[in-house]
């Protein structure tokens, strides 16, 4: 540990260097402010990690990330309604994150077409984007329940179920992709994926989402391990953030054209704030929805590679989600300094 003489001669080097630099003493004087700034906010503030003197004094000005954002704990408190709520500032290139708002994170809420990511990862994983699909005659009539060519349909790969399932959040897509491996192993390789991310508190009994019948077997997940989800994902698989990124989508297969494909995702034709998400609702699930956003500009800091995820589960109705969701996205602009 350095003695205390020590700290004051790295203090006396760095004014010496504010001093010496006349023409830079602006710059550095409004980064010094600012780091002073972010200690008193970071040692009131939960949410965000600790700093010591140490610390600060070896800071330079590329480590201004470290502070950003800043939270004002005298902002209102934004009382969302939904059974649990996240929002994490993410950059996968360092593999960092920081938390900024949590209720309930840990506690198990029903997933309801939340599911469908994991389901479209463990199908890119297990058979790659470009195999063939294998329906059975009722497929084809399911999946198309709400328009779309049957006869364009037969000629589906992995990839274009892929986007009927993400986009319009098809039921029917999901099934018929686990059923290409023989009973009950697509379900496992999902379970064993959890696991391998470490979603302790996740289990999956169908690739869909939707409830059973006496409401027991109901896939279920957190929203802490619905975060990491969402991080794999961004760190591993692209084509499923692009294709939940469409707010509607003219769909072709093979050439042909299949149906216009519209996003549940009310909130993508909202604004490009939004980068993409997934909507869940069901009786007992009631309504849920991810979204990873840009963050509002952070001074000094690049963006590249940074996210904001916002989760939300247990909402009041299909709607509630939405509002929910624009109320957390207002509360982060205005309770903290980007």
């Amino acid at each position: 540990m350095n003695s205390p003489k020590k700290k004051e001669n790295i203090f006396q080097k760095i004014i010496k260097k504010l001093v010496k630099g006349r023409q830079n003493i602006p710059f550095f004087i409004i980064l010094f402010i600012l780091l002073l700034i972010g200690f008193i906010n970071m040692a009131s503030s939960q949410t965000s990690p600790s700093l010591n003197v140490n610390t600060i004094l070896f800071l330079n000005y590329n480590d201004v990330s470290l502070f950003r954002p800043l939270k004002n704990n005298d902002y209102y408190n934004p009382n969302l309604e939904a059974n649990a709520v996240l929002s994490l500032l993410v950059n996968i290139k360092k593999d960092s994150e920081k938390m900024l708002y949590a209720k309930d994170i840990d506690q198990i809420n029903p997933l309801a077409s939340l599911t469908k990511l994991m389901t479209a990862v463990v199908a890119i994983e297990e058979y790659g984007i470009d195999k063939k699909i294998n329906f059975e005659p009722n497929d084809l009539i399911e999946i198309t329940a709400y328009g779309g060519s049957i006869n364009t349909l037969k000629n589906a790969t992995v990839k274009d179920l892929l986007y009927i399932m993400l986009i319009e959040s098809n039921n029917s897509a999901a099934n018929v992709l686990a059923s290409q491996l023989p009973q009950g192993e697509f379900i496992t390789l999902m379970n064993k994926k959890a696991k391998a991310l470490q979603m302790d508190k996740t289990i999956f009994y169908n690739p869909s989402g939707l409830d059973d019948d006496n409401l027991k077997n109901i896939n279920k997940s957190s929203a802490r391990d619905l975060s990491k989800l969402l991080v794999y994902i961004l760190n591993n698989q692209p084509l499923i953030p692009k294709i939940c990124s469409y707010s509607e989508l003219e769909y072709y297969i093979n050439g042909k054209f299949y149906k216009k494909l519209e996003n549940t995702n009310l909130l993508l034709e909202n604004g490009s704030d939004y980068l993409w998400g997934k909507t869940g609702y069901t009786k007992a699930a009631n309504g849920c929805i991810v979204l990873v956003l840009n963050p509002p500009d952070l001074y000094l800091v690049n963006h590249q590679d940074t996210y904001l995820i916002n989760i939300i589960l247990g909402a009041s109705g299909k709607n509630g989600r939405f509002k929910e969701a624009k109320k957390l996205e207002n509360w982060l602009k205005n309770s903290y300094i980007w």
